[in-house]
């Protein structure tokens, strides 16, 4: 089944229009299928509805309907009906079938030749890291030297409190509250002070009271 959506994606690439004359892709009937580190060599004969399938030397029937970007292959294989999900993830190809779920790579022989000459890339040894179960920035651990278990406060250890606070986390909530006080205070202030505004002949004392106009000393009377 992979091997017969790999050739349906890469026929309909191949028709795209713009190509040079005479430099048009050509698909092959030949085709490596990679499952973990097996590799199946197998034939695909495309025909009206589905292909003939030709591997160790055998023929096999693959009867569908299926179009690309349908999630559910439905199809007959050797006349047995066979009812699968399929999905494509970049070059892979995720096939869900009673609970199995295998993950293949479908590429030329050129390819598979080329691909098995890169060096196996190790994955690093992340066993001494902790790793964050969900994405994004870990900025807090409830994990405090002298907690049991459960979470209790060990035997001994006094640096937090009987809930569990630590006196770092109590000093910084005391600075907290105090700075957002003293702005408050600020606001009160600067709410209270006279402004003096001249407008036109005479001075107007803008308060939060009504605003008293003074004669201009500068102008007679």
């Amino acid at each position: 089944m992979a091997a017969y959506a790999r050739w349906c994606y890469v026929d309909r690439a191949g028709k795209i229009t713009g190509q040079l004359r005479g430099h048009g892709r050509k698909v092959g009937s030949e085709w490596v299928v990679q499952v973990g580190a097996q590799s199946i060599r197998l034939q695909v004969e495309p025909n009206g509805g589905g292909c003939e399938i030709v591997h160790l030397g055998e023929r096999h029937t693959l009867r569908t309907g299926w179009q690309i970007g349908q999630i559910l292959f439905e199809a007959q294989f050797d006349e047995e009906p066979v009812c699968l999900q399929f999905e494509r993830i970049g070059l892979r190809y995720r096939i869900i079938h009673d609970g199995v779920q295998l993950e293949t790579t479908v590429l030329s022989p050129r390819a598979a030749e080329l691909l098995a000459l890169m060096p196996h890339k190790v994955p690093p040894d992340l066993s001494k890291f902790l790793l964050s179960p969900m994405p994004g920035l870990l900025v807090e651990i409830a994990v405090k030297p002298g907690l049991g278990s459960e979470g209790r406060r060990a035997a001994g250890d006094d640096r937090s409190d009987e809930n569990g606070e630590h006196p770092a986390r109590r000093a910084r909530c005391r600075r907290a509250g105090a700075a957002r006080q003293r702005r408050r205070e600020r606001r009160g202030r600067s709410a209270d002070l006279e402004v003096p505004v001249r407008l036109g002949g005479a001075r107007t004392i803008a308060g939060p009271g009504r605003p008293t106009q003074m004669p201009d000393p500068g102008r007679p009377g």
